[in-house]
């Protein structure tokens, strides 16, 4: 069965054109189970500009961002896909809100889909050890990718008629213009813990078998560097993963 491993980073930066600042650390044991812990904040401005554009259906709404900021969706995604929410904070200060959460789950599959379906596929090699790497997002039962279902012509996430609709479009892009401006904000940090000794790795950094990929305002251009891919032992492992072609 092929695994996966919860890879949210980019999809938000995308997302959201960098306008958050986000930690997440997922930890897994010799047998796929684990716990993905992440904060994520923003300032206020931010968060009150994606409640807006989700309000306006626009496809550069982000259901994913909204659904972690609210506690009853986030538990209803949970229970969904049978993992347990083990920990929920909001935090709300003068300058930053957002939320603080932990989630444990049994099979790393269990967390595909939570931000658009990123995922990392983790796949057995001839030589005992594992590769964890990142895979393309599957396409819909049709056949179609999510981009090509989004149809009409491409305004920049704005639809046919939306686009001859001014009053809907000046609010888009003043909602568009808030998160542009909040793009220096931007400092995501993902930790990737690895049941196993790091063979090789294209993280930013390593610390001991806990692999760090860092993105801010200086290297929001080059999001490929945020795509995992790791070799790392199965000595003593027990993973359920599809051989590596």
């Amino acid at each position: 069965m092929r695994k996966h491993i919860l890879l949210p980073l980019v999809l938000i930066v995308v997302a959201l054109t960098g306008c958050l600042q986000m930690e997440s650390e997922t930890i897994f044991d010799k047998n796929g189970n684990g716990t993905m812990a992440c904060t994520i904040t923003m300032k206020p401005e931010v968060a009150e500009a994606m409640k807006e554009m989700q309000g306006l259906d626009s496809d550069f709404a982000d259901e994913d961002m909204t659904m972690v900021l609210d506690r009853e969706k986030l538990e209803e995604f949970c229970k969904g896909q049978s993992v347990h929410l083990k920990r929920y904070k909001a935090i709300d200060e003068e300058d930053r809100v957002g939320t603080s959460f932990t989630i444990a789950f049994k099979d790393i599959t269990q967390l595909e889909g939570m931000f658009g379906g990123g995922a990392a596929g983790i796949f057995k090699l001839s030589d005992g050890n594992y590769l964890m790497k990142s895979i393309a997002v599957e396409e819909d039962e049709d056949g179609e990718s999510d981009e090509e279902m989004s149809g009409g012509m491409d305004l920049g996430g704005i639809s046919d008629s939306e686009a001859f609709d001014p009053e809907m479009m000046a609010k888009q892009m003043e909602i568009m213009s808030v998160m542009m401006t909040a793009a220096m904000d931007l400092n995501v940090k993902m930790r990737i813990t690895f049941p196993g000794d790091i063979v090789s790795h294209n993280a930013h950094s390593v610390e001991g078998r806990t692999c760090i990929w860092e993105i801010n305002s200086s290297n929001m251009m080059m999001a490929d560097d945020m795509e995992p891919e790791v070799v790392f032992s199965g000595k003593g492992l027990n993973i359920d993963a599809p051989a590596y072609d």
